[in-house]
């Protein structure tokens, strides 16, 4: 007799779990489908950098779909869930699949690292304990103002020698440090101007090896949110000039703003012929660093076609709202 009593309740929580993850299902799908969308306005842009998120989403759902759906509702759902997984799933897999290594690659190998520290951050030890514990022999720098130089200086004056600072009160502070000389050092200001103000990137030869070369160039784009033609500008305007003349070999390192799913990426990466180095190791988000489920991967090091990156992978949390990101490659 109770069990029959309890019958209807258990009935009814059934259909509400079910309507709930109807409505987490089509939300997904919906937010999937316009993220498709993404070069037609910016806040379908901002869509395109959760594929990892919507992935996740859809195979919970649709899992929950299958258990709490009846025989004939079960075989509804299939067809829907195998296609929105598809949809998110496919553009993943070439981060994951392995890369063949560069034959012609067999020359020096160098670290690179690369911090956004976010200019509030007072965690400075931090940092110059990743720095000495990774030794790596480039190190970009994004939101650094003069106190976060005063501090880390001791720490680096004599490892390294060679370096361009552009400390800002604002976060669009920048800083590349080297162990390996450089030269030809300039301080670039790509794209359209935002509230009448443009903000500085770091272009240098750096020299290795007997009297051979490479470029990097370091960035910091605007934000979508405030700047989205800004920083379509700034990502333009690098790939006009480095047609221009960059040199062969390029590394163009920094907190870009932006994933490698939105469709401004993708023309930034055609225009170059740049290569992004999280392919072969995953998909590696790296903002915000204190929210782990929402983090989306907008901290880049990108090479060109003649370098081959031997690993890619993120630092530890530096007390930063981005994750540091290190990368080991190998010149030709």
């Amino acid at each position: 007799m109770s069990g029959n009593l309890l019958t209807p309740i258990r009935d009814g929580l059934i259909g509400l779990g079910r309507f709930c993850v109807q409505i987490m299902f089509a939300c997904c799908a919906l937010a999937t489908l316009l993220s498709y969308l993404g070069d037609r306005h910016h806040v379908l842009e901002l869509l395109t950098h959760f594929r990892l998120q919507y992935l996740g989403a859809s195979l919970v759902s649709g899992a929950a779909l299958m258990l709490l759906g009846g025989k004939g509702r079960r075989r509804i759902w299939i067809l829907p869930v195998l296609l929105l997984a598809a949809l998110n799933g496919l553009p993943l897999i070439p981060y994951y699949v392995p890369v063949k290594p560069v034959e012609t690659v067999s020359g020096a190998s160098i670290r690179v690292l690369n911090a956004n520290v976010l200019i509030s951050n007072t965690q400075y030890e931090r940092l110059a304990q990743l720095i000495q514990r990774e030794a790596p022999d480039l190190v970009a720098l994004e939101e650094v103002d003069a106190t976060w130089l005063t501090v880390l200086e001791p720490s680096l004056y004599h490892i390294y020698p060679y370096r361009k600072l552009v400390p800002l009160d604002s976060p669009f502070g920048i800083a590349l440090y080297s162990k390996l000389p450089l030269s030809g050092v300039q301080v670039k200001f790509f794209g359209k101007a935002y509230r009448g103000r443009l903000f500085p990137s770091i272009l240098a030869q750096v020299q290795y090896g007997k009297q051979k070369t490479f470029s990097v160039l370091a960035t910091h784009p605007l934000p979508p949110k405030s700047g989205f033609e800004v920083r379509n500008s700034q990502l333009a305007d690098i790939a006009a000039q480095q047609r221009a003349g960059f040199g062969k070999e390029l590394i163009v390192v920094g907190d870009l703003n932006i994933s490698q799913w939105s469709p401004y990426f993708s023309r930034f990466i055609g225009a170059t012929g740049l290569r992004d180095s999280q392919r072969g190791f995953g998909v590696q988000p790296s903002w915000p660093a204190n929210a782990p489920l929402l983090r989306v991967p907008i901290d880049h090091v990108l090479v060109s076609p003649g370098i081959a990156v031997i690993n890619r992978r993120l630092g530890p949390d530096i007390g930063s709202d981005h994750l540091p990101v290190i990368a080991d490659l190998r010149l030709p």
